[in-house]
């Protein structure tokens, strides 16, 4: 009967080591910069809402951020890995959830949670727009032109990355944000 070796189990080891930070790698490498820029953008936007902590059910006081997308799972995969490295936003606890955006119509979420769209979902965006507007739900888009054409959140990159904001939409779903954010934030009408 042959003994394991170490020094073959010690090579197992490492192997599975380096296959997981292979793993860890593709899937930021998956997403665009611009995603990767969104999502650590996203908890300081959602920690803006003047109303964040109030409006939340007091039996389940968990912030829920829906991320929506249209065909590629794999990405909203690895933007939920990305973003689950955040577990509060304003010592409140943060639930990812993954949801396709056809399906996302289906909910009846509560308020003041907010929605990532890690696709650009052309076809649906006015639908999402609207759907947010109408569930008080914060809509975030990594996507350049998306907060001029109504989605309420996004950035804009200059010489530095700032928050973009579209007033209309934040109006319309009654949704204030801090005073500072407001100030150092490119706004849309």
């Amino acid at each position: 009967m042959r003994r394991p070796n170490k020094h073959n189990s010690l090579l197992a080891v490492l192997l599975l080591v380096l296959l997981g930070y292979s793993l860890q790698l593709h899937a930021q490498a998956r997403l665009s910069p611009r995603l990767q820029i969104g999502i650590n953008l996203l908890p300081g936007v959602i920690a803006a809402n003047t109303a964040l902590r109030s409006q939340l059910d007091q039996e389940d006081p968990r912030l829920t951020i829906y991320i929506v997308y249209a065909a590629d799972l794999l990405q909203a995969d690895a933007a939920s890995e990305q973003l689950a490295r955040v577990d509060t936003i304003r010592d409140i606890p943060v639930d990812i959830r993954i949801v396709r955006a056809s399906d996302l119509f289906k909910l009846q979420p509560s308020r003041h949670h907010a929605v990532l769209m890690i696709e650009r979902l052309v076809d649906q965006r006015e639908r999402l727009i609207d759907f947010c507007n109408r569930h008080q739900l914060l809509l975030f888009s990594p996507f350049k032109g998306d907060v001029e054409n109504g989605v309420m959140t996004g950035f804009e990159v200059t010489n530095k990355v700032l928050p973009a904001i579209n007033m209309t939409a934040l109006t319309r779903a009654r949704i204030n944000l801090k005073a500072f954010f407001l100030r150092i934030a490119i706004k849309y009408e």
